[in-house]
């Protein structure tokens, strides 16, 4: 754009100097002419210096104001394209947000679907706990009652065995008693043998005592089993609640990071939009401003053209036009001013 005006105003003055050196030949013109006729032309020549003069300063401050007029369009065009910069810089913000807060809607419905999982986990696991806790009071009280009766059966079992042992005994000494008395006395084998039939059924009595005792004690076994077996299950279930507490709590812990680091980003987005909207309001205050300084000397140049340009008759004398262009691309469109300045009167 300097260049631009730099190459405008050089033009301007060549076409200056090229004026002054009309008027220098038409004023020598005219000095011949006026010495072949030998008129006095001193006030027609005043007159003609004064207007030269005049001329001179208006052609000056006309290139100043179309200088100052191509300047505050440049800067004009400068801040149009840094306004139309900054709208595309909204725009892909406002597109950045927008994505942020689908990203952040999608987070948030997966977090309540999250959460609702680990609630019914969470009801899953209190149940199967207190399911577990029935089941190991259930197992406690039959254990007990199982274990009583064990007792009872081993303790009434050996009483039994050692009153039939004492009876075997007893009977085994009778016997004994009977052979050494049946030695003198043939009167006795009917009650020798039915000693001996007692002593059967003691024996068959006491197998079947050792028999429910052996049973007991292979049910005892069978219970301890099952206790620890249960012992082991309900272990793997608290570890099992343990660890899917610790793994629910960490990833609710990874989204509510992940939420605080979107709404965080989402902030500052926004602080980012309402600074680059306050900067693209100045901007555009800045832009009309200059419009308004632009108008203003073009009224002022159009005001001095039609309150100096005029001629001894009162009527407006014909000058010269000269034109420097300034070409402006807004939006693809090419849109060419004009700033005019006037040279010598013909």
């Amino acid at each position: 754009t300097m260049r631009g005006l730099n190459a405008r105003l050089k033009g301007f003055l060549e076409q200056v100097s090229k004026l002054q050196e009309d008027n220098q030949r038409m004023e020598a013109q005219i000095v011949n002419w006026g010495t072949s006729r030998s008129h006095d032309w001193s006030q027609q020549e005043e007159a003609v210096s004064q207007l030269r003069a005049q001329v001179g300063k208006l052609l000056m401050e006309n290139a100043q104001l179309a200088l100052q007029s191509d300047t505050m369009k440049s800067r004009a065009a400068a801040i149009q394209a840094r306004c139309e910069m900054e709208e595309r810089n909204t725009r892909c913000l406002e597109q950045q947000v927008d994505l942020l807060r689908h990203s952040k809607k999608k987070t948030e419905q997966s977090s309540m679907k999250l959460q609702a999982n680990i609630r019914h986990s969470a009801a899953e696991l209190q149940e199967m706990k207190q399911k577990f806790e029935v089941t190991e009071h259930t197992l406690r009280v039959r254990y007990h009652i199982i274990l009583t009766k064990i007792l009872d059966v081993s303790r009434n079992t050996e009483n039994s065995v050692r009153k039939l042992s004492q009876r075997a005994f007893v009977l085994q000494r009778s016997v004994e008693e009977l052979k050494s008395i049946s030695a003198s006395d043939a009167s006795l084998p009917t009650q020798e043998e039915a000693a001996w039939a007692q002593v059967s059924l003691n024996n068959a009595a006491l197998r079947e005592a050792w028999a429910e005792l052996a049973e007991a004690r292979k049910q005892w076994h069978t219970l301890q089993v099952e206790i620890e077996t249960l012992h082991a299950l309900e272990k793997g279930l608290e570890t099992s609640l343990q660890n899917t507490q610790q793994l629910y709590s960490s990833r609710l812990q990874d989204l509510s990071q992940v939420i605080s680091g979107l709404e965080t980003e989402l902030e500052q987005v926004r602080m980012g939009l309402a600074t680059q909207r306050q900067r693209h309001n100045q901007l555009l205050n800045t832009k009309m401003k200059l419009e308004r300084e632009i108008a203003t000397y073009r009224r002022l140049l159009e005001r001095e053209e039609g309150s100096r340009y005029r001629g001894h008759d009162g009527q407006p004398a014909r000058l010269r036009p000269w034109r420097s262009f300034m070409e402006e691309t807004r939006e693809g469109n090419v849109v060419q001013e004009s700033a005019e300045g006037h040279g010598t009167i013909e």
